[in-house]
């Protein structure tokens, strides 16, 4: 199944102005690049295209999972004294839906509901990537250690899916300098294959999601959106600052009524109530 909403579909793919946008998002990284190789021979060694990069590119999950902010909904707090469990189930009761992102010095972690349903969660340190059960009990610990810091984002319950899509789907290539890449043959590449997921463009702390479907940019996901966005505006300063890199994710095609309920599918109660007894022995 293609990846997002029909509404959204109907409105972004195919339509000229949505892919001149995102030419636009990178006109000035892909411009002095071809200047620079006019009138030589472009060897894979100097001028990186799209295909070239399989050659240097490591599949899996990006270590560094950043992600833009929603609208805030909890500020940075420490959730020593946060009971999981119940806070859990009031944003299932409330219909959540958003992520909360917490971190230390060990590592962050993400949990993310779409409509109330806890669809996803991840943990990633310098040595290890987790998922389910043991980045939950990963993120209790570190939660109850006192260390650790948490916001609470919310978004739209479409926009939630779509970033489903980015926390569990599969990085292709990652941080790729954008001062590198011949941007035309890399959107005309993502077009021809028809590809879905994500462009994630960051720059030093600013993050931008551009989303795909079937080849075609379907929106854009800015620090304080709660929505995609319809062009790329606020999206051109993280593109052009220096350093500027872009990771390729292909995003899950899963939709609202397949995603997973890990509440019924995890043993939340136990994982927390081990991550408990453990403060308790260590005090």
């Amino acid at each position: 199944m293609p990846f997002g909403f029909p509404a959204l579909r109907r409105r972004f793919a195919g339509g000229k102005d949505s892919l001149r946008s995102v030419f636009r998002l990178f006109r000035k990284t892909s411009t002095p690049l071809r200047r620079r190789h006019r009138g030589r021979a472009r060897s894979p060694n100097k001028f990186f295209t799209y295909y070239d990069l399989r050659i240097t590119a490591q599949k899996g999950v990006c270590k560094n999972m950043l992600l833009p902010r929603g609208k805030l909904i909890k500020d940075e707090f420490n959730p020593v004294r946060m009971n999981w469990l119940e806070a859990i189930h009031k944003l299932q009761a409330g219909r959540f839906s958003g992520y909360l992102r917490c971190w230390d010095l060990h590592g962050w972690g993400v949990v993310l509901f779409v409509g109330g349903q806890l669809v996803a969660v991840r943990f990633i340190s310098q040595h290890e990537q987790l998922t389910d059960e043991e980045a939950f009990a990963r993120i209790f610990a570190r939660s109850l250690s006192g260390d650790t810091m948490l916001c609470i984002y919310r978004l739209s319950k479409e926009l939630a899916l779509h970033l489903y899509g980015v926390v569990c789907g599969e990085v292709l290539f990652a941080a790729q300098q954008l001062q590198l890449l011949d941007i035309p043959h890399l959107l005309h590449t993502l077009k021809h294959d028809r590809f879905n997921g994500c462009l994630r463009v960051t720059a030093a702390e600013d993050v931008v999601l551009i989303f795909y479907e079937q080849g075609s940019p379907i929106g854009f996901f800015h620090d304080g959106g709660t929505d995609l966005a319809k062009d790329a505006e606020l999206s051109e300063s993280v593109a052009w600052q220096p350093g500027a890199s872009v990771d390729i994710i292909a995003g899950q095609s899963e939709l609202a009524e397949n995603l997973p309920d890990l509440m019924n599918a995890l043993d939340l109660p136990g994982c927390w109530q081990q991550a408990v007894a453990r403060v308790a022995q260590d005090r």
